[in-house]
């Protein structure tokens, strides 16, 4: 699909360009495959007049081709950000040490936290120093509290989504949400944060696979960046720029912290003017 979707080729050019992936593959077996494709309207196949006299079939993308392009380029991308997700976690230990704690005032009162991340697990540091937070003061759980249980925490439940919290105003000394809930909630989310939280409490948002500052060149970064928010927003991509604008639409001190290599801790104060 690749091959084709550059410029429309005859069978034989085709089986040139793979020969240094695939080995030499036998025509007869690429012309199923090919016809295979034209049948489920990946590529189309058209007659031309050879240089030398017979026709040649030329394939072409189809209907499909491009949407078939577009669920390999999500599916690859997902594949990266995977591994990407375990190099960072593995990178966050050693800040949550040191950076964070180093960063963090005492909590006199009751914590709220919510997962939306896949790549929280039992034992994970950042669960470690939300329980250490926590102490005598209380700590509950939007939604499920399995994970909590299994890391032998004792917590409350609330019911309710991020951005429509089950819960009274004004409750919570702290609030930490571990990754992003979709786009078009974001607003509503940080909203809700702002309204649980008493005076001086403090919103602290961890976002994994963030871009904290504008790319501007043409660049990979951009490519990348651009796809991901804009194309697949399911991958769970962050530009960082706009959760910013957000909290400072709703706090008056609010800023970032870099916790590893894509993943940053957004954090605000409420603080009534």
């Amino acid at each position: 699909m690749l091959i084709i979707d550059r410029t429309p080729c005859h069978g034989y050019e085709i089986r040139r360009r793979l020969q240094p992936l695939l080995g030499d593959i036998e025509i007869t077996r690429l012309y199923r495959i090919l016809k295979q494709m034209e049948e489920e309207g990946l590529i189309v196949c058209s007659e031309t007049e050879g240089p030398h006299g017979p026709s040649r079939r030329v394939y072409s993308k189809g209907e499909k081709g491009e949407r078939y392009l577009r669920r390999l380029l999500r599916d690859s991308m997902r594949t990266i950000f995977h591994f990407y997700e375990a190099f960072s976690d593995h990178m966050l230990e050693r800040s949550m040490q040191d950076t964070v704690r180093e960063e963090l005032h005492p909590c006199s009162g009751k914590i709220l936290v919510c997962n939306l991340s896949p790549y929280v697990s039992v034992g994970d540091s950042t669960l470690n120093l939300i329980r250490e937070r926590a102490g005598e003061s209380g700590l509950y759980v939007v939604g499920d509290t399995l994970l909590w249980e299994q890391s032998g925490v004792k917590c409350g439940s609330v019911k309710g989504e991020p951005w429509d919290l089950s819960v009274r105003s004004n409750s919570f000394a702290e609030y930490w949400l571990l990754g992003t809930p979709p786009r078009a909630m974001l607003p509503g989310t940080i909203c809700e944060a702002k309204r649980v939280l008493i005076e001086d409490g403090v919103f602290h948002l961890n976002a994994g696979l963030v871009f904290l500052n504008e790319v501007v060149d043409a660049g990979l970064e951009s490519f990348i960046k651009n796809t991901a928010v804009m194309l697949f927003p399911e991958l769970g991509v962050v530009d960082g720029e706009e959760i910013c604008e957000i909290l400072g639409s709703q706090f008056s001190k609010h800023g970032t912290v870099v916790l590893s290599p894509g993943l940053v801790q957004f954090w605000a104060m409420k603080h009534s003017e």
